[in-house]
């Protein structure tokens, strides 16, 4: 993960964020690495979620009036994943393009990355969260057919 060390602005993102997830009641820790956060979701499908938040400068703004903020989770633990994942990743990705899921070799995660600045981190962060989570959690039960082989 990339550390941000040099980076104070970076936390007045983190706490704008952390600040916008009270308001929404949604449970947090602050993340093991600098500015990031570890979040706790309960969702309709996939039960509890855990997802890492975090922001990271972008080195070509020396003004430092936006940064990036990136939302990562596993979906689900899948071993050698069947040609089906691959698939139901690609239609997942073609439809949505605020997030990205993909495959490993014993894992589906999603991810998404946008680009914020202090006045639009709140709003934008938060729709990019509850969006992501949201449509995942729809696809859960697909996803979990796809697991078990039925």
């Amino acid at each position: 993960m990339y550390n941000n060390t040099n980076n104070s602005y970076m936390s007045s993102y983190v706490e704008i964020f952390k600040k916008s997830l009270d308001d929404f009641n949604i449970n947090y820790v602050d993340g093991d690495e600098k500015d990031s956060v570890l979040l706790n979701l309960r969702l309709n499908n996939m039960g509890d979620l855990r997802a890492l938040a975090f922001f990271r400068p972008l080195n070509i703004d020396t003004s430092n009036s936006c940064c990036m903020f990136d939302l990562y989770f596993q979906v689900t633990p899948l071993e050698n994943p069947p040609l089906s994942a691959f698939e139901l990743c690609n239609a997942i990705n073609k439809e949505y393009k605020i997030f990205n899921v993909y495959l490993d070799d014993d894992s589906m995660w999603c991810q998404a990355t946008i680009f914020v600045n202090l006045s639009n981190c709140a709003n934008l962060c938060n729709f990019i969260l509850l969006k992501t989570v949201m449509t995942i959690d729809e696809y859960y039960p697909q996803i979990m057919k796809i697991r078990w082989g039925i």
